[in-house]
């Protein structure tokens, strides 16, 4: 056994460990309610069949899901690959930091991977995948053979299947330590970009029915809205809701539960319009309080100018950084497992590009990350998320219409997603107008056409029952917008039970006795 090969083997053996040490002791959930969405789409539990169509992630990565669970049904596909995928990620990122980092800045990488081992979730994979991809391509010389070079575009491709923006976003922030002249080099980028432009074209290709595309479109502006910081005082500028044609009751709607019914892809477009461009005020506001990872941010950055002839790479990154930090803060709160993962991207630049540099900057900087990867772990890891239970079942011939996937199922373990059932709860949440829910609701005897709202329809509010968590005001929420709301429809709400966080309610008629 070579040098090399040993060296291999224990970045292997020590990724395992590691791994075995978090999902040994620490209970690790899906850190989102998309992946336990994403996840039930392909196994196929709403139609009973797998599907493709994975809604965030590319169908690339759908189709081939759909393949393994339809070859080999019994094995949790979705969260084998993406445990794999981190995995082989955590181990080549330890790999190139081998010889080229001090002991104390390999110590806040390995904090960091049990970060993102305990907060399991697609965007952080997808970010992983793509800082192993560039570490391995920005460390190869000119004489690395090329199968090295294909690892370091197959890790990249894999993060433009798992999430698009991470592509765009890491790459931004990586150009100045991505731009060579070496032929081979320039090979994989352009291999990279064939095979990343032919994915994203089967991916537009899958969405090509009429029911499909028009759900793709109508969730990302719905998406837009819900993430966009002017949305509140839009709903408080009466001025502006009588210009959109809606109600801040119906906002709530929206914003609450499943779309009211002339909440088409239309009005939300209006809405959009109305909203997209905020005050300086709302802007700042936004910017220096919407997000925990700017303390870390203004860290780094004084740690890379410590020293003003060194890392100038670092420094255009993390000006990039502030750029995309400005850019999403004009229509988007910044979600903090975007800005930490482009943070660690840059730290690991810094690492692999600091030879022959003064060591103080990157010591001081990796006692920071060491430092907020291990608090952050511990209050996530803090965290409690009840189950539902039901003090009473659910009356027969309904089905429970959820508005938060982890609400029914409480936490999700990576591998312990919930079986196929006959009685399979319906599909909401942001797959509400899916062609999953428009299949649901025909197995069910529902003819639907989209745009619609199961809220209003009164072949479907008869049949299915509405679960909500209450745990973020959503009480307030069902007692005032959402009954008020129901009132003009001639429609009234009742509480069926209440356990914990959750509330089970049914929609009737006004002149229905319960």
């Amino acid at each position: 056994m070579n040098k090399t090969t040993k060296q291999y083997l224990i970045t292997f053996a020590v990724t395992a460990v590691v791994h075995a040490f978090c999902f040994g002791f620490f209970n690790i959930f899906y850190n989102t309610n998309d992946d336990v969405g994403m996840a039930l789409i392909a196994k196929g539990y709403f139609t009973g069949s797998p599907e493709e169509h994975l809604v965030f992630i590319n169908t690339v990565w759908g189709y081939l899901l759909k393949f393994l669970y339809q070859t080999f049904p019994k094995w949790e596909w979705y969260s084998l690959l993406l445990t794999g995928v981190q995995f082989f990620s955590i181990a080549a990122i330890a790999r190139i930091l081998h010889g080229r980092a001090t002991l104390l800045s390999r110590a806040a990488f390995w904090m960091a991977a049990v970060f993102f081992i305990v907060n399991l979730q697609f965007t952080h994979v997808a970010y992983l995948a793509l800082s192993a991809g560039l570490l391995i391509l920005f460390t190869r010389t000119k004489q690395a053979p090329w199968w090295q070079f294909g690892v370091g575009v197959g890790f990249v491709f894999i993060a433009f299947l798992l999430r698009i923006d991470a592509i765009a976003t890491g790459i931004f922030i990586s150009l100045p330590f991505l731009l060579r002249k070496d032929k081979r080099y320039i090979l994989a980028a352009a291999s990279l970009f064939v095979l990343c432009a032919v994915s994203f074209w089967i991916h537009l290709k899958s969405y090509d029915s009429p029911s499909w595309r028009y759900f793709q479109e109508y969730n990302l502006v719905r998406g837009a809205l819900n993430d966009n910081p002017n949305i509140a005082d839009f709903s408080n500028d009466a001025k502006a809701l009588k210009r959109a044609g809606v109600t801040s009751d119906e906002l709530e709607i929206f914003n609450n539960s499943t779309p009211p019914r002339h909440f088409d892809l239309e009005l939300l477009k209006k809405i959009y319009s109305e909203v997209k461009l905020p005050t300086a005020a709302r802007y700042i506001k936004t910017l220096f309080l919407s997000y925990n990872a700017l303390l870390v941010f203004i860290a780094l950055a004084l740690v890379a100018f410590y020293n003003r002839s060194q890392y100038n790479k670092v420094k255009i990154a993390l000006i990039l950084f502030s750029l995309i930090v400005l850019a999403i803060c004009l229509n988007h709160y910044p979600k903090d497992r975007v800005l930490i993962d482009l943070l660690f991207l840059v730290f690991l630049f810094s690492l692999v590009s600091s030879r022959g540099f003064s060591k103080k900057p990157l010591q001081l900087s990796s006692i920071l990350l060491l430092l907020f990867f291990g608090v952050s772990s511990v209050l996530f890891l803090a965290k409690v998320n009840p189950k539902l239970e039901f003090t009473q079942p659910p009356q027969n011939n309904t089905i429970p219409l959820y508005s938060n996937y982890r609400t029914y199922f409480g936490r999700v373990k990576p591998f312990d997603m919930p079986q196929n059932s006959d009685n399979k709860i319906m599909a909401a949440s942001w797959l509400v107008d899916s062609q999953v829910q428009i299949d649901q609701y025909e197995k069910a005897g529902v003819q639907v056409k989209q745009h619609f709202s199961p809220m209003e329809n009164p072949e479907i509010y008869g049949k299915f029952l509405f679960l909500a968590d209450t745990t973020s005001g959503s009480r307030n929420f069902v007692d005032g917008p959402m009954k008020r709301y129901l009132q003009t429809q001639k429609l009234q709400v009742h509480k069926l039970t209440t356990k914990d966080a959750f509330i089970l309610y049914h929609i009737t008629a006004n002149d229905t006795v319960q």
